[in-house]
């Protein structure tokens, strides 16, 4: 056990330790900052040379990202962690990973239901039964 403990206590892991203690507190920062419908929408990935890498899931949100730009940049040049650039990347998978489900629409599954009780067996029949049984 004692070489597993010597290996965490290695320079390139608190190295690694550091620089998410970094991340964390850049996040922390920003969720302060951003309004409290946007909170949720963004994850801070990296951060390099006060350039602060922000992931969101949709273009829409990128683009409430950049209007804020200037805002967030200004605000935090006095800070202990100041921010010099925003750089965006848009994930559109981000929603599932943060555990948010997904939008499902159920529009027209009354109709295809009742539609599927009217045939006759046919593919048709089928194929309904499997997009129903899908959703």
């Amino acid at each position: 056990m004692e070489p597993i403990k010597k290996l965490f206590q290695n320079d390139f892991f608190s190295k690694i330790q550091k620089k998410k203690d970094l991340i964390d507190r850049y996040e922390k920062k920003l969720k302060k900052i951003i309004p409290a419908a946007q909170q949720s929408a963004f994850k801070v990935i990296n951060v390099i040379d006060q350039r602060v890498v922000v992931e969101v899931s949709s273009n829409m949100m990128a683009h409430q990202f950049k209007l804020l730009k200037p805002t967030l940049t200004k605000q935090s040049h006095d800070d202990q962690y100041p921010i010099a650039d925003l750089k965006i990347k848009v994930n559109p998978n981000k929603n599932q990973q943060l555990g948010q489900p997904s939008k499902k629409f159920n529009l027209g599954h009354p109709q295809l239901k009742k539609l599927k009780q009217q045939l006759d067996s046919s593919p048709l029949k089928q194929k309904l039964t499997n997009i129903l049984k899908n959703d």
